[in-house]
């Protein structure tokens, strides 16, 4: 709303939206419209004197000090009298003094209107405020002239000839809201930017537009001072005389405070917002809207009363609203908080798909042309033949996003069309707002030319945009999932690196989320600039925030530094009282992810603060904290244990296999702790899904666009091997191939190989074409571990009837070649603790072998020495634990089991114990007892079919 033309409203009866008679451009209560001086200006003839006036009677032409004079006279200024008939000295009425200030006023209104520069309007006021000529309409007069030096960024625009352009523009300071403290921030002890000259669009003159703090801060301060001095003299001024203004001068007396910036005292604004309330039923839409984006820019919300009349209104008369004034509206409304109702938005939506389509092959008019000329220098404040300029195009899906409003795909359409003819004129601000839009409100962006034109767009204007545009940018194409091109990509990341000193906490959060979600790492100057102003911000991250941080370090694979993790842990510890459920589920996913061990105090809040929001946990949260407590091989505490089984059981319907797989993957990894109840629960969960993949029997393979991670055979991490194929989920939320692998690995751990639930998962494992190394190598693991115990011995089948085989041998080669590699990748290194147990065995005289594979499982020595020859030793390091404890984790417990099923004696060595064996006497004698215990074990009957089969 940028209603340049003002008309004051008749005092009297003559209706709320009626035009003021104009004489030659001098208002009958003594207000000068200003068409002369502006015609001046323009180097336009000034209208010629109306014929019908008396002979003699007051002409309203101009002189050259800007006043009135008559025809005829000697050209002295503010006399009502024909030549030769003054009254004498003394003798005045008091009719002469009204009209004497009459004249006054309209010389004074002449003068103000050809002022162009904003430090002379600010002089004028500060000279004839006092003065009882210059009333409420010299004042309104002067609000909308000083409303004019100012553009849409709150900046002060100078126009003067460039040699003279010796000076900076102040962002104006506001009498409440952030303006204010960002212009403080301007004069505080940071360095002044310099200003930039920009080059002043065709058609306006000399104009420069001024940018920057370049003034000294004395001088910046002292106009500061004088012009909130100004504006609060005009404020006091206007607002004497609210009781006689009509609804339409109300309305552009708000737009003139909220343009300067001037927000009126509580009591004033309360008699402005009762005045328009009773002339609502009269106001002309743009006035309606003029007052709506005035309160709205201001931050005063109206009371509940005038808004229901507003939109009643709206609602009732929106077949004469123009396309901007209905975004006006809306965009007021959003803005205060106050949620547009159903019916309004669907009126709203279908009057502007009616405007935007009847002018789509229109002509701009006469009056569309003029309209243009109008605002041809100010840029992105051209509406076109369609109505709608870039900025009100931008307001509109921001109202359309914070209201979650989704319009119509006609409508849609239109507006898509209409912002690519835009784009030249997009600000940087309305640039990043849009795109922002498009992402709170998932818009399917349905031309492909579009965004390439946004691309360009965007670059082309790069160094203009702040951080937070930057950001709110790259935050949306990661929310759409839409990877923006490599010239994108380097100009963000670019502006990021250059201004990253001006980013708040959010614009970094932000940053660093987006750069996760994209799964494109930032340039190391772009990531080393966030992370220095990250740590001077550490103060402001809220606990979103700093789940965020932690989950897109995890997510680059970008472990924080020492410093870093240090003041990110320093900070949760602070707000851990306002973690929700996902910022917790984020930051322990972060840190598993990272394999960083949080320190046992940290581990203590961090669950103790799960168990106080428990009831908030979905499916989600509760698989990823199992996931995460098994991936550092931490063993929950018994309050927490029990809060997640039962959430589990509460939310076991609601579950996708992926995440009843997690969880029963990780409870295999921490080798304990899954209860009957839960395990029935898992394993007909899982049952479920693959009863709706038989009956659905149609599988969809593509190649993943975005792979989930996998999960080893040792207990997850991200795959080495390469990716070949994933099962793109399906609707119904059926099984993939991880998920697969995952539950019938921790099947085996688990000992549950004798449920249905196990043979139904292989049989399906073998109709899947799509595996990555990990997984083959786990199916290969099960395959081994499950047939070796189910072998013949001594001519009987064993007891268990889970005996499963692959589909074909190719299947099965191919799984074998993959588990080789693998195996060949994770070749062990030995260990000092190996070593010594080694040296401890040959001085006990005993011949052993060192680092040989059982099957598929890596064994430390082998005891060669006759009657001894069934003894495999294991030195368990940390890794066969849980974190910091002496229980064996769930894979070392399967290995213990698969090689004694086999007929092996397994000797285990755990390096707690070995280390307190201080001298080589004491390991030699501890050793000694471990194998005389060995000897009295009998070897298994499977002993000589294994020493073929199975040692490499």
């Amino acid at each position: 709303v940028n209603p340049r033309r003002w008309l004051v409203d008749p005092p009297g009866p003559g209706g709320e939206g009626e035009r003021r008679r104009q004489k030659g451009g001098i208002m009958e209560f003594g207000g000068y419209i200003g068409n002369e001086p502006s015609r001046k200006r323009k180097g336009i003839a000034p209208r010629k004197e109306s014929n019908n006036r008396a002979q003699g009677a007051t002409v309203g032409h101009r002189s050259e000090g800007g006043g009135h004079q008559k025809s005829g006279t000697n050209g002295r200024r503010g006399s009502l009298w024909l030549e030769g008939q003054e009254p004498q000295i003394g003798k005045a009425t008091a009719e002469d003094s009204e009209a004497k200030l009459k004249d006054l006023s309209r010389d004074l209104h002449g003068r103000i209107q050809q002022i162009d520069d904003p430090e002379d309007l600010i002089a004028l006021v500060q000279a004839e405020v006092s003065e009882p000529h210059f009333d409420h309409v010299n004042a309104l007069a002067c609000l909308h002239r000083l409303s004019s030096f100012v553009d849409s960024e709150g900046n002060m625009r100078l126009e003067r000839p460039p040699k003279q352009a010796n000076g900076a523009p102040a962002t104006l300071p506001r009498s409440k809201g952030p303006v204010r403290r960002n212009f403080r921030r301007s004069l505080g002890s940071r360095k002044p930017a310099p200003f930039k000259k920009r080059r002043a669009p065709e058609g306006s003159g000399a104009q420069l537009e001024l940018r920057g703090t370049g003034r000294d801060a004395a001088m910046l301060r002292t106009m500061i001072r004088d012009y909130t001095s100004a504006v609060e003299s005009l404020e006091r001024r206007t607002t004497s005389k609210i009781s006689e203004m009509g609804g339409s001068t109300i309305a552009n007396a708000l737009w003139a405070f909220a343009k300067v910036q001037q927000r009126p005292a509580p009591h004033v604004m309360k008699s402005l917002e009762k005045r328009l309330g009773q002339h609502i039923s009269r106001l002309s839409s743009q006035a309606l809207a003029t007052a709506m984006w005035a309160f709205a820019t201001m931050g005063a919300t109206p009371n509940g009363k005038l808004l229901k009349a507003v939109e009643a209104r709206v609602t009732r008369n929106i077949h004469t609203y123009s396309s901007q004034n209905i975004v006006s509206v809306i965009w007021a409304m959003v803005k205060l908080d106050q949620t547009p109702g159903r019916e309004l938005m669907e009126v709203a939506d279908s009057r502007l798909a009616s405007l935007l389509e009847r002018s789509v092959n229109a002509e701009p008019t006469k009056s569309a042309a003029s309209a243009e000329n109008r605002t041809a220098h100010q840029p992105g404040m051209n509406p076109g033949p369609k109505g709608l300029t870039a900025k009100a195009t931008a307001n509109l899906l921001w109202a359309w996003a914070r209201t979650q409003h989704e319009p119509p795909k006609r409508l849609r359409l239109q507006v898509e069309a209409r912002i690519e003819g835009l784009l030249p004129q997009f600000y940087p601000r309305h640039l990043a707002n849009m795109m922002w839009a498009f992402a709170k409100i998932q818009w399917s962006l349905h031309r492909s030319d579009f965004l390439v034109a946004y691309e360009n767009r965007v670059i082309e204007l790069g160094d203009q945009f702040e951080t937070q545009g930057l950001t709110n940018i790259l935050w949306a194409f990661s929310r759409m999932q839409i990877q923006p091109s490599n010239a994108l990509f380097r100009s963000l990341t670019d502006g990021l690196a250059h201004k990253a000193s001006e980013c708040n906490a959010q614009d970094i959060a932000n940053a660093l989320y987006s750069f996760a979600k994209l799964s494109r790492a930032p340039s190391k100057e772009c990531s080393s600039a966030l992370r220095q102003q990250m740590m001077q911000h550490r103060q402001q991250l809220n606990p979103q925030m700093l789940s965020n941080i932690l989950w897109a370090f995890a997510k680059l694979d970008s472990p924080p530094q020492e410093n870093e993790l240090l003041a990110l842990e320093e900070q949760t510890t602070k707000r851990i009282k306002h973690f929700n459920a996902q910022a917790l589920g984020n930051t322990l996913w972060a840190y598993a992810t990272l394999e960083l061990h949080p320190k046992p105090e940290f581990i203590r809040m961090l669950t103790n603060r799960i168990v106080k929001v428990i009831d908030d946990y979905t499916p989600q949260n509760v698989a990823n904290t199992y996931w995460s407590l098994a991936r550092l091989l931490l063993e929950p505490p018994r309050h927490l244990a029990n809060a997640l089984s039962r959430r589990s059981r509460v939310l076991m319907k609601g579950m996708r296999p992926q995440n009843t797989a997690n969880i029963l993957w990780a409870f295999a990894r921490l080798g304990r702790g899954l209860d009957e109840k839960l395990a029935q629960a898992l394993e007909a969960q899982l049952d479920s899904a693959v009863e709706v993949k038989i009956q659905e029997d149609r599988l969809i393979r593509v190649p993943s666009q975005n792979p989930r991670q996998s999960i080893g055979i040792r207990g997850g991490g991200p795959p080495s091997g390469s990716q070949i194929n994933t099962l793109k989920p399906m609707p119904s939320g059926n099984l993939n191939s991880q998920d697969l692998a995952n539950s019938l690995w921790a099947m085996v751990v688990l000992d549950r190989t004798k449920s249905p639930l196990f043979t139904k998962l292989w049989n399906m494992s073998q109709k899947m074409m799509g595996w990555d190394s990990r997984e083959l190598v786990q199916l290969y693991e099960v395959y081994s571990y499950v047939t070796s115990k189910n072998e013949p011995v001594d001519g009987n089948l064993a007891e268990s009837s889970s005996v499963i085989r692959w589909s074909n041998e190719r299947d099965e080669r191919r799984a074998r070649e993959e588990c080789a590699k693998i195996q060949a990748l994770e070749k062990q290194t030995t260990s000092k603790f190996h070593y010594q147990v080694s040296d401890a065995l040959t001085s006990l005289g005993l011949g052993h072998i060192n680092e040989i594979r059982v099957g598929i499982w890596s064994v430390d020595i082998h005891v060669t020495e006759p009657g001894l020859d069934h003894v495999l030793i294991e030195a368990d390091g940390p890794s066969h634990y849980l974190h910091e404890s002496t229980i064996e984790n769930g894979p070392a417990v399967l290995k213990h089991r698969a090689l004694s099923d086999l007929g092996w004696t397994v000797v285990h060595i755990p390096y707690f114990e070995w280390k307190t064996k201080y001298s080589e006497a004491d390991r030699v004698q501890y050793l000694r007892s471990l194998l005389q215990t060995a000897l009295k074990m009998k070897r298994g009957s499977r002993e000589k079919r294994m020493g073929s089969r199975f040692v490499i």
